[in-house]
């Protein structure tokens, strides 16, 4: 562990050496973005007390899918820091195994829910390929609908993967080239002029053995938000020391920068939706301050709002990905659970969003433990499996 002297406060700089990649700050920064994307869907629900009021709080509240594709990029290049991580088949398994069972129980109950006929779009939703080959970056969604931003995530994994095949020790480079090769490749194949907005007014149409959504999808420049999270977990693995050496005076006016640059994003209509050219900038803003507050001691006075009430938000990022995939199709079918179902009816829309939230959070909950840790654990243990056997293929073949 390294200690870095600061002109006030020792500060310990740990988690990116260790290769562990467990950040609280970050941690709580998860909670605080499936927070928000559920406010962004139930925001509707608070028009009901003052017109528009929940459009004014939440309408910008879909800026954590933005947050979330930074993290995965940043803790993509920080896990695998170890040679142990840096096993490709290891790796794939783990994160197939982090998204996909959880994923799958829901789509599946989303399908039975809505009556079970659409077969070939319940398919599409199993194999994460969206849905129609219009309106990126969603390209129709999947029947579970925050499980669109589930396809980016698992095509990142693999063109992580394959990045590390080209260099394990220059992976964040060797993925950037993977990626940015995939989406503006993919651009200049479709004879387009190449762009970085992740809303063009074109989509691939060609006659493909596969989906042209796929091919659509893969092209989006959304991907970049990913290469953003790789290249801050690059700077907070090697120039710690150097922005700590900087004065307390350009550091606190760079915080405050980031934090005025995001709450000015966050509250207006300028530049909506997701990506670089939009609200993804705004996401980066908020996920460095968040990340300085793990080592630089001037925001140690933060620490306590960064945890949220009684650790609220720190409890909620345990718990992130099932609050995120599980609230939407609570709001689906509230009408068919029992109990939830009345109390919902009778409440206004103060207390149907309070009764949603809450109930979601205890959906989340859960889903957490009955299937979310159970899963992970066995995809850990097929990942040690599988680690176990490339090292005695790789010790046989020296022999």
């Amino acid at each position: 562990m390294l200690a870095i002297q600061s002109s006030r406060t020792e500060t310990k700089v740990s988690g990116a050496h260790s290769g562990s990649g467990h950040i609280e700050s970050l941690d709580c920064l998860r909670g605080i973005s499936a927070l928000l994307v559920m406010c962004y869907h139930y925001r509707e629900l608070l028009n009901d007390v003052i017109p528009h009021i929940g459009n004014t709080l939440f309408e910008n509240g879909r800026i954590g899918v933005d947050v979330f594709f930074i993290l995965s990029g940043f803790v993509m290049y920080t896990t695998t820091q170890s040679q142990k991580n840096q096993f490709v088949l290891p790796f794939l398994i783990k994160r197939a195994f982090r998204v996909i069972p959880l994923a799958w129980l829901l789509i599946t109950i989303v399908f039975i829910g809505t009556g079970g006929e659409d077969r070939h779009a319940f398919l599409l939703s199993l194999l994460f390929i969206p849905l129609s080959n219009t309106d990126a970056p969603f390209f129709g969604y999947n029947l579970l609908s925050p499980g669109w931003t589930l396809s980016y995530e698992l095509w990142f994994y693999v063109m992580f993967a394959v990045g590390m095949l080209v260099s394990k020790s220059h992976r964040g480079l060797a993925a950037a080239a993977v990626l940015s090769a995939c989406v503006f490749g993919l651009q200049a194949l479709c004879h387009t002029p190449l762009y970085i907005d992740a809303y063009p007014a074109a989509t691939f149409s060609a006659n493909l053995p596969i989906p042209a959504q796929v091919v659509s999808e893969l092209s989006n420049p959304l991907f970049l938000e990913f290469l953003v999270g790789v290249a801050l977990a690059y700077l907070y693995a090697n120039f710690r020391a150097s922005w700590l050496a900087m004065s307390e005076k350009i550091r606190i006016g760079a915080y405050l920068f980031l934090t005025a640059y995001f709450l000015s994003h966050f509250f207006s209509g300028y530049a909506m939706g997701h990506g670089l050219t939009r609200k993804g900038l705004a996401a980066a803003a908020l996920f460095s301050v968040y990340l300085c507050s793990d080592f630089d001691g001037l925001l140690g006075k933060a620490k306590a709002f960064i945890r949220g009430p009684c650790g609220a938000f720190a409890f909620l990022g345990r718990i992130s990905f099932s609050l995120y995939i599980v609230h939407e199709p609570l709001h689906q079918f509230v009408a068919s659970i029992p109990v939830l179902e009345a109390l919902f009816r009778l409440e206004g829309g103060m207390g149907k969003f309070v009764t949603l939230s809450a109930f979601s959070v205890v959906a989340a909950y859960a889903l957490f433990h009955l299937v979310e840790q159970p899963t992970q654990r066995l995809g850990k243990y097929l990942a040690d499996g599988a680690h176990v056997a490339l090292r005695a293929v790789r010790l046989s073949a020296t022999v």
